[in-house]
């Protein structure tokens, strides 16, 4: 299993990232760390770490993405 949120959060920001200023960029990485860091598959996955098993990642895109990750607009890109 994999961080799947996570995963598709930092694609879309790739994805995202010739659309906006570099401030931009930077504020919307902040948030969304800020958000990936209260899911549940980051805290399975510290204590995963911690308890050095394998992670039992449960966290599904389809729920509780931020609501700033409507990744299937399409940007004009600068």
């Amino acid at each position: 299993h994999m961080p799947t949120k996570a995963l598709v959060a930092t694609r879309a920001l790739l994805r995202e990232a010739g659309a906006r200023t570099l401030n931009q960029q930077l504020d919307i990485e902040r948030d969304t760390q800020s958000a990936m860091g209260k899911t549940h598959d980051y805290i399975e996955g510290v204590k995963a770490f911690l308890e050095k098993r394998p992670a039992q990642f449960s966290d599904k895109v389809s729920a509780h993405m931020p609501s700033y990750f409507p990744w299937w607009d399409e940007r004009e890109y600068q």
